[in-house]
């Protein structure tokens, strides 16, 4: 398993919210499922959801506490 997925799973564990580049804009996003290689990004103030290879995932930053 790749070390970037495994820190993919560590964010989805710890329900952490993170800025990732999508569509072309930075979103804050959580992650709410990863199945083999598929990773689902779901935005924290909208209703969008991203259903993407765990290598087109690009985090851009994460949200401070």
């Amino acid at each position: 398993m790749s070390v970037y997925l495994t820190m993919l799973q560590q964010l989805k564990h710890t329900n952490k919210q993170f800025v990732a580049a999508c569509n072309g804009t930075e979103k804050l996003v959580t992650i709410t499922n990863i199945t083999d290689d598929a990773v689902t990004l779901e935005g924290v103030d909208s209703s969008c959801r991203y259903d993407l290879h765990f290598t087109q995932v690009v985090i851009v930053g994460v949200k401070s506490s």
